[in-house]
């Protein structure tokens, strides 16, 4: 069977969001370290442009100021970059969108236009920051829904708090991916507690869904933590709320554990 064509910059494009000059300067510079002039010679980006995409390469993980040169990244670093990128900024407007959605909804519901309303952010930087805000928020909220991505390599932390809905009336659901391993002791931990687990092929991120609250999280490639984590809290009753109905959507589809 004859090898299928593989047209490198159109990759870069629809996979990777770079445009075609960044693609056609990121090939120009992976075998060695280029002047821009010499960058611009060899990819065919013209000279006034040559500037300006080189430094869009290295803001996206692609490239590297070498003295008066730059020099490509290698891809199999370059492209996690890239796609941990893309997925924070996914991750940034999915969470603006549902935020529209909700003022949206109350606006066009009260019929007085523009309302007034109230809501708490905070960034929480390192796993016990995160963990000591979820063990606050969880206490208390009565229903909670967690998407756990990259968390899941941290399960050990959260599990003690988890432990809590046995003695309580309290609802929790998580949903896992679907390629996550979960032992048998953790199947049977997750039973003792009442807790109700799902596998899902579609996490880009971690959440949490409390009855006011909402903790969306993120890696954080500049910590040197073991569990290297940023998140954002939010605290809005109508944000958590349109959230919900949407994961709850996700949860209905998806296969139990």
């Amino acid at each position: 069977m004859p090898r299928r064509s593989v047209d490198p910059d159109i990759i870069l494009r629809d996979a990777y969001k770079l445009n075609l000059y960044e693609a056609k300067a990121y090939r120009a510079i992976i075998r060695e370290p280029l002047t821009p002039k010499q960058a611009s010679s060899i990819s065919g980006v013209p000279m006034p442009r040559i500037y300006d995409i080189l430094k869009s390469l290295s803001e996206k993980g692609f490239a590297e100021r070498i003295g008066d040169g730059y020099q490509g990244s290698p891809p199999e670093i370059a492209l996690d970059f890239r796609s941990e990128q893309l997925r924070n900024q996914f991750a940034e407007e999915e969470g603006k969108r549902v935020q529209a959605k909700a003022d949206l909804f109350e606006a066009l519901s009260s019929g007085d236009g523009p309302i007034e309303t109230t809501q708490e952010v905070v960034i929480l930087r390192g796993i016990m920051t995160i963990v000591k805000k979820f063990s606050d928020i969880f206490r208390d909220s009565d229903n909670s829904i967690l998407m756990i991505r990259k968390g899941i390599e941290a399960k050990t932390l959260f599990q003690s708090y988890i432990s809590e809905i046995r003695t309580t009336n309290k609802s929790l659901k998580i949903l896992i991916p679907d390629e996550a391993r979960i032992t048998k002791e953790e199947k049977a931990f997750f039973k003792a507690s009442g807790v109700s687990v799902r596998r899902c092929p579609s996490i880009i991120f971690d959440l949490m869904i409390a009855d006011r609250d909402l903790i969306i999280g993120v890696p954080d490639p500049s910590s040197s933590e073991v569990f290297h984590s940023i998140a954002l809290w939010i605290r809005s009753p109508n944000f958590a709320k349109a959230l919900r109905e949407t994961v709850l959507d996700i949860w209905n589809d998806s296969k139990k554990l």
